[in-house]
């Protein structure tokens, strides 16, 4: 029953202390609910990032070795196309696709009773891990890409292509 003001300072002077509140719905601690999802919420971000970094920087290295290219457009298509779909929509059709209409990946369930190697639980990872990885593989494609364009257009590199080095080297 106290204005707004002080049960906002009440609120805040408790987050610094440790003490989140109670979730309105449960009545449970947020504290306690938070330690129970964030292991899955960092071991999916976790994938994702390996993801977007490995995929990332290899298709950008691919698209700017071959600039102008055919291969170079497609993947800057592709590109744009990832960073402007939106990650739910991407979910959901990847869902369709893989999970319900193929059957190839479990649409839910991370942590079953039955699940008793790490394998069998990876199995549950894959699509959310694969959309957000596809998500940011674009925006890490254009930086690398932009990246190694950047050290391509250096002297040191034309000195080295003029005296007979070859593309890859």
């Amino acid at each position: 029953n106290e204005p707004f003001l002080i049960r906002y300072w009440n609120w805040l002077t408790g987050l610094f202390k440790g003490d989140m509140g109670f979730s309105l719905s449960s009545g449970r601690p947020i504290r306690a609910i938070l330690g129970e999802k964030l292991p899955a919420t960092l071991e999916l971000s976790l994938y994702a990032l390996l993801i977007s970094t490995i995929l990332g920087n290899i298709l950008g290295i691919i698209s700017a070795v071959n600039r102008g290219s055919l291969v170079d457009n497609i993947l800057t298509v592709i590109g744009m196309v990832g960073v402007s779909i939106p990650e739910f929509f991407f979910g959901l059709v990847v869902l369709l696709i893989f999970a319900i209409n193929l059957k190839w990946l479990p649409v839910g369930g991370r942590r079953l009773p039955e699940y008793t190697t790490y394998w069998q639980q990876f199995r549950h990872v894959i699509l959310p891990a694969s959309v957000l990885g596809f998500t940011m593989t674009a925006g890490v494609m254009r930086y690398s890409r932009a990246s190694m364009l950047d050290a391509i257009n250096k002297d040191f590199v034309k000195t080295a292509r003029a005296k007979g080095l070859s593309k890859w080297r």
